[in-house]
């Protein structure tokens, strides 16, 4: 018991000093009383409430694995929001909040919609997420968040795509429909009837955010924006809140919590010359803050930004611009500070892990990070992960010469497609592997050892590899070679339209890079694509694009495992008879090359086919052929795969103890191969053939078993395991 008090007393200090808190902010952040968080961490209070731990992952910003292993170390453990349906999307709020009292009132009246407007740097965002957490009791049904990316370099996230990222928080991602209409219908009648909150922060447009509205009262949604979106006003009757600068004592109160625990300023005159110096914008104090926090003495500052020429910041216009105490920041930095500074504007994604980081930077970025982020001019907003204010950023993008740029982009570019290869290789250890250089001396790829860990690493990276992929900069080899790692979790995800996304790209890179057997490849994965989405007629002429490729390439192979995917475009077509075509033609190709591997598969999807078709005598004798030149060439997940295929013939000719026996060998094999996704599907089936064999405790223990591996994946075919468990 001992042990589990200073473990989550510690988890609770390490978090708090990451954020760079004081006891009185995180009390003020959590709502949590000083005097309880001090006993704590101090180890006195022994069992802290549920409801004291949520709160605490809250003002953390804590979420998923993180989220469950802080629980985890108060003794108690919360279930994921998925388990029960209910999304908690907010980030964590800001560390300290000052003011605003009639703005949160207004936002604590508004029945729908709210559109919170104002300058860059005025805390419009802030704004919006502290008041979503001190009202989340008023959102039984959960919160969602979504960064509209307004104004980014790589332009704002188009409606389509912002519905798409809404709705897998609601319902299987293969139920989200193709089409903005189709989309913006399915979030209406998702969000019809329940109390949810929905901000919608960095909207560049009215247009942007008039398709992600519910239609029905009961949901809240806040917008933030820098324009007035005025034809939401006229059209939504949405309340409007126009943010201005803080009032002199707010900007002076929140400087004064900034300092706090550095130093305690003395003069009040002193404070109140830095409050107006920077015009009184919250982003423009939290960098003096932080700056000041550092510096011998508050005199001093204020004499620094008077030689900085900071009266631009004094209107609020136009042309208010914080990037002048920004500019003033990054001329008080070191040069490894400074570097890194410049480097960070150049990733077009909209946050960056230490990881990736260190290969930007060229070398470890530790104390820059930890530079930057005391400067305020970085956040830590998830551990590990740091992102730039839009207007930092803004900023940083301008100061990198081409050159330093050039090599930068390059970096990270290579450190993505490192990590991204042996991401993909665990996820499927059967490709061909993707044939690379050796590692450049500057680079650190992450090290991932496990399927689940490149499944994570693929779900936080996500944004950021599709934001490269839009911008490859000059480096075709990229465009394609990035969606070649990307494969595996695009699909397992359910993310076609992206994966639809990358392989266009892919195509268009590997042709610019005169390289025809990438651009088969290329064709071969967004024919694929096609066929997830039901889009048969443009995934036939991709499949027949990446044949013609390949011959051109002079690869055989390639063109036989084409024919071989291409099978699963003719089952979804209800066409068996190309389907039996192309496998057999596939069958002939690896036979005539001399690649048992692809025979013995092509010999398993055959039989499987056949047995389909009702022939499941023609169906065994094949597949039993496949077993035995599989586990001849020590290749398990073959054997695996083709053992789950005699089982389910044995289900179907009522040999319910043969299927059993069968499907037990399947799920060892792909149990030893580390194969999460096959493993569920053999559960399935494994308890359809005890549930024949009237044992309805084992097939219940089968199906939830199925159920805890694609709830862990996240995969969308937990909903229909989770319908039929029992």
């Amino acid at each position: 018991m001992g042990d589990d008090r200073g473990l989550f007393g510690e988890s609770v200090r390490r978090h708090r000093l990451r954020l760079g808190l004081t006891q009185e902010d995180l009390a003020a952040r959590s709502g949590l009383g000083l005097r309880t968080l001090r006993d704590i961490e101090t180890g006195r209070i022994i069992r802290p409430r549920p409801a004291t731990v949520r709160l605490l992952a809250d003002a953390f910003g804590l979420a998923d694995t993180e989220r469950a292993e802080f629980h985890q170390s108060s003794g108690g453990r919360e279930a994921a929001p998925a388990a029960d349906g209910v999304p908690a999307q907010l980030p964590a709020p800001p560390a300290v909040f000052i003011g605003r009292r009639g703005e949160l009132d207004r936002l604590g009246s508004v029945a729908s919609l709210a559109v919170v407007s104002g300058p860059p740097g005025v805390g419009k965002s802030a704004l919006a997420v502290h008041w979503g957490h001190t009202a989340r009791d008023r959102f039984p049904d959960g919160h969602l968040y979504l960064n509209l990316r307004g104004f980014n370099p790589d332009g704002p996230m188009s409606p389509d795509e912002a519905l798409r990222t809404l709705l897998v928080g609601l319902v299987p991602a293969d139920r989200v429909p193709d089409g903005l209409d189709a989309r913006s219908a399915l979030l209406r009648s998702v969000l019809a009837g329940r109390r949810m909150l929905l901000v919608l922060d960095n909207a560049r447009d009215a247009g942007q955010v008039r398709p992600l509205l519910p239609g029905e009262t009961g949901c809240t949604v806040v917008v933030t924006s820098r324009s007035r979106l005025s034809g939401l006003l006229a059209s939504h009757g949405a309340t409007p809140l126009m943010l201005e600068q803080l009032r002199a004592d707010e900007a002076e109160a929140l400087l004064t919590r900034r300092l706090r625990g550095v130093r305690v300023p003395a003069d009040p005159a002193v404070v109140r010359a830095l409050a107006e110096a920077t015009g009184r914008l919250p982003l423009a104090l939290v960098t003096v803050a932080a700056r000041a926090a550092t510096s011998a003495s508050l005199a001093s500052i204020v004499g620094e930004l008077a030689e900085s020429r900071l009266d631009g910041l004094r209107g609020l216009d136009a042309t208010t611009d914080p990037r002048n105490v920004i500019s003033w920041s990054y001329r008080a930095l070191s040069p490894a500070g400074a570097r890194l500074f410049r480097l960070l504007g150049i990733p077009p994604g909209p946050d960056i892990s230490t990881a990736a980081a260190h290969s930007l930077n060229g070398g470890d970025a530790g104390p820059a990070l930890d530079e930057l982020t005391a400067a305020s001019l970085l956040t830590e907003h998830r551990p590990g992960r740091y992102a730039l204010h839009d207007l930092v950023r803004d900023y940083a993008a301008t100061l990198a010469a081409p050159d330093e740029a050039a090599a930068a982009r390059q970096r990270l570019a290579e450190h993505y497609l490192r990590t991204g290869r042996t991401a993909a290789m665990l996820l499927d250890p059967r490709r061909r592997p993707l044939v690379l250089p050796p590692v450049p001396a500057e680079v650190s790829p992450e090290p991932i050892a496990t399927e689940a860990a490149a499944l994570a690493w693929f779900a936080a990276e996500h944004v950021n590899l599709m934001a490269l992929l839009r911008h490859p900069a000059g480096l075709p080899a990229y465009a394609w070679q990035l969606p070649w790692t990307m494969v595996d979790h695009l699909d397992r995800r359910g993310y076609w339209d992206d994966w639809i996304v990358a392989e266009r790209v892919a195509v268009q890179g590997a042709r610019r890079a005169g390289d025809p057997h990438a651009e088969a490849f290329a064709h071969q994965m967004l024919a694929r694509a096609y066929v997830q989405k039901g889009r048969f007629d443009e995934a036939e002429t991709s499949y027949d694009a990446a044949i013609e490729r390949y011959a051109l390439a002079g690869d055989l192979l390639g063109q036989a495992s084409t024919l071989h995917g291409r099978m699963f475009m003719w089952e979804r077509r209800g066409r068996p008879d190309r389907y039996v075509q192309d496998v057999s033609a596939a069958l002939e190709a690896y036979r005539r090359i001399g690649h048992r591997l692809g025979e013995a598969r092509a010999l398993n999807s055959l039989g499987w086919h056949q047995a389909q078709l009702g022939d499941r005598a023609a169906g065994l004798a094949h597949c039993q052929a496949a077993l035995a030149l599989l586990t001849e060439l020590d290749d398990r997940t073959g054997q695996a795969s083709t053992w789950d295929s005699i089982g389910w013939i044995h289900h179907q000719d009522g040999r319910a103890a043969a299927a059993i026996s069968a499907y037990e060998e399947a799920l060892a094999l792909f149990r030893q191969a580390g194969d999460l996704l096959q493993q569920s599907e053999v559960l399935e089936h494994l308890g359809d053939a005890y549930a024949a064999a009237h044992r309805p405790a084992e097939a219940a223990t089968a199906r939830r078993r199925a159920l805890a591996i694609l709830d862990g994946l996240g995969h969308p075919d937990a909903a229909r395991v989770r319908a039929r468990r029992h």
